[in-house]
């Protein structure tokens, strides 16, 4: 049903496209390179609405790297613990490893994505269609359902570091900071009056939803090492209790941009 709704989007896009582009030919409309514009921001959003759609007939089994990612997730987070740098609580820890679907990289390659991110401007970049990322494996030694957030690139930690694309950076919220609590404390109606390093583009109900789940979280960027895309995230996340600011361990945030390092040809190859 929802690929038969996400196909029937595609056609009312591509109609109103063509009624824009129309529209954009009648001199008696102006301006008209604003209607040509819109017309463009309406035909992009129907193709990768179409795209969405065939990426799920594209897509091979991912299954095979699913096991191989979190066989090494295992081990390099048991190592870590047995270092002494995740508590004495391995079941307070959990890992995830986010990707940007494959099917939609090999479909819009990045070399055209970034020729579309100089042509437009930023306004206009906000429009465009952001794909929601798979979760492609984890670590986690308690057993928890799904958080129902769709995270997409700009959405939450996950998708801020796909957006800074910076390898070198790992970043961290903590769920017990007073600022974000005063933010929850504050209620649905004054959440998207706070600033952005408070909300990270999170609905209300999916950042306190996290803030019950966790008590702080880290993320950095995978890359494809040959052409520096941002094609996936890695997250850690640690249940209340834990005993260390994980900003503050450097070994661990090492062992972060070592992890996703390794993690990054898997994805691209996978």
């Amino acid at each position: 049903m929802r690929t038969v709704l996400r196909l029937l989007t595609s056609a009312l896009l591509g109609w109103a496209t063509y009624v824009l582009s129309i529209t954009a030919l009648d001199a008696r409309v102006q301006p008209p390179i604003l209607t040509s514009l819109l017309a463009v921001v309406v035909a992009v959003s129907a193709i990768l609405q179409f795209l969405s759609v065939v990426s799920g007939l594209l897509g091979s089994d991912r299954s095979p790297l699913a096991a191989e990612i979190e066989s090494l997730l295992q081990d390099r987070l048991v190592h870590a613990y047995d270092q002494g740098l995740l508590g004495s609580d391995l079941t307070r820890i959990s890992a995830h490893v986010w990707e940007v679907p494959a099917p939609y990289r090999r479909l819009i390659p990045i070399s055209f994505r970034r020729f579309l991110r100089k042509t437009f401007s930023s306004q206009i970049q906000r429009l465009a269609w952001r794909p929601k990322l798979h979760r492609v494996a984890s670590f986690h030694l308690r057993q928890l359902p799904p958080t129902g957030i769709e995270f997409r690139k700009g959405k939450g930690i996950v998708g801020a570091v796909l957006v800074l694309n910076e390898s070198h950076l790992v970043q961290v919220v903590d769920f017990r900071n007073s600022g974000f609590l005063t933010a929850l404390a504050g209620g649905e109606r004054t959440w998207h009056d706070q600033p952005l390093s408070v909300t990270r583009n999170l609905e209300y109900w999916e950042a306190e939803r996290l803030s019950r789940r966790y008590e702080q979280a880290m993320a950095t960027v995978i890359q494809d090492s040959r052409s520096g895309e941002g094609i996936g995230a890695l997250t850690l996340e640690v249940a209340d209790g834990f005993p260390k600011q994980l900003g503050t361990v450097d070994e661990l945030l090492s062992e972060m941009r070592a992890l996703a390092t390794l993690i990054g040809p898997m994805l691209a190859h996978g």
